[in-house]
């Protein structure tokens, strides 16, 4: 529960959205979604039982090979004089196999790295996790705003619909214009349409990220737009040492050390004691018997467990320094992607959306005069539409990029975003 703690706070404080208070109960924000995700999604929820499991099996490791409590019964149920059981001769018995060269201490310093090793792995799954909740939150943003964008289309063509008809009454157009127009209003509803139940599924999905079965939430509270400038790559690089997968490696480390030391103690023997009363029931009398083995060969048999565990430890520099590689290629790759949508939402803000508003404005009034072709005005109409529409892919580009970075990472990105 305190590593749950933990992730909570360390992530509520890498939230890329300028997250403004709810203004009503059944409103959600990108900090109270990774909340509920920490605390009642079920493989998170999971994780801790996994961890108990795991100290169950250091616990395991530790332990000694049993006592065993032994009968032997001879002269029995034989021929002749043995027929019966005059000459029975019984014995109870205490075994005990005595492991020498620390055997219990190696396996339970393999148990601990073994621990270490999955606490690592569930760190790196709720940065996962977290990621994927985050990225649903930001879909189910995407829709919100593109449903208002489509919904402002629908009214756009509404309109231009009613000045086709217009010029159609007044014999100033053809009819056939006004079927164009009401068939590009149509496929805007039909888009529109196909946009909202689009967003119902994405609801749900958020909702499991939290365990639940449906979506009682209402409208994101979110600005989609709020996109702070990116950090030196370097800075980001620094962080990458945070990364759950990237501490991993010491662990990695560790377990090959454990697992060498582990096939070491195989070369020490392995003493089985044993000893107990004998009884001799022909003479009714009792004797101690006592006895102990060996194993032969314990060190020529334990090398090629040696050898196993020397060639495990020398090829974890070399996976590592792939794993490491692999890390730093995909931190890039987030990053470019970061720098160029952010550069590209100042191009569609400053230049390309006002660009096509005042051209959308400048064929309007075109096509009411007749200078401009219907054909003309609804290009002038699509080319906002997409502008728009674009403006949301490339801030969801942004976020999405993001959220990789902090799932690289392991840390949060610094913005001074208000939260």
């Amino acid at each position: 529960m305190a590593i749950r703690a933990l992730w909570v706070g360390l992530l509520l404080m890498s939230l890329p959205f300028s997250v403004p208070a709810a203004s009503a109960e059944d409103e959600i924000t990108l900090s109270e979604t990774i909340v509920r995700v920490l605390q009642h999604n079920p493989t998170i929820q999971a994780m801790d039982y996994r961890a108990g499991a795991t100290a169950a099996r250091i616990e395991q490791a530790s332990q000694a090979p049993p006592w065993r409590v032994g009968l032997e019964l001879e002269n029995v149920a034989g021929t002749g004089v043995y027929s019966g059981t005059d000459r029975l001769q019984s014995t109870l018995s205490l075994a005990k196999v005595l492991e020498l060269g620390d055997k219990p201490e190696q396996r339970t310093e393999v148990a601990r790295a073994r621990a270490g090793l999955l606490q690592d792995e569930l760190s790196a799954q709720r940065l996962d996790i977290v990621a994927t909740a985050s990225r649903r939150y930001l879909q189910v943003l995407i829709l919100q705003q593109r449903i208002a964008l489509i919904e402002q289309a629908r009214q756009t063509r509404q309109q231009t619909l009613q000045s086709v008809s217009q010029r159609v009454e007044a014999g100033r157009s053809p009819t056939a214009e006004r079927f164009r127009a009401q068939n590009a209003l149509d496929q805007t509803r039909l888009e529109l349409q196909r946009q909202r139940h689009a967003l119902e599924v994405a609801r749900l999905k958020l909702a499991n990220m939290w365990g639940a079965a449906s979506a009682g939430f209402g409208a994101l509270s979110a600005d989609l737009y709020d996109l702070p400038s990116p950090e030196p790559f370097d800075t980001l690089k620094a962080r990458l040492a945070a990364n759950p997968r990237i501490a991993q490696f010491a662990t990695e480390q560790r377990l090959a050390e454990a697992r060498y030391r582990l096939a070491q103690s195989r070369r020490s023997l392995d003493v089985q004691l044993r000893g107990g009363v004998r009884h001799q029931r022909q003479t009714d009398d009792a004797a101690l018997v006592f006895s102990f083995s060996v194993p032969l060969g314990s060190g020529s048999r334990a090398e090629p467990y040696i050898d196993e565990a020397q060639q495990r430890h020398r090829q974890q520099p070399y996976e590592q320094e792939q794993q490491r590689l692999a890390l730093l290629s995909a931190l890039y790759e987030a990053y470019q992607e970061m720098r160029y949508a952010y550069t590209a939402l100042e191009t569609l803000q400053e230049s390309i959306i006002p660009g096509a508003e005042r051209a959308l404005r400048d064929y309007r009034r075109g096509y009411q005069r007749g200078r401009y072709s219907l054909l003309e005005l609804n290009d002038a109409e699509q080319a906002l539409i997409d502008s728009r529409l674009e403006r949301v892919a490339t801030a969801a580009t942004y976020h999405r990029a993001r959220f990789e970075i902090e799932r690289l990472t392991g840390t949060a990105v610094q913005t001074g975003v208000s939260q």
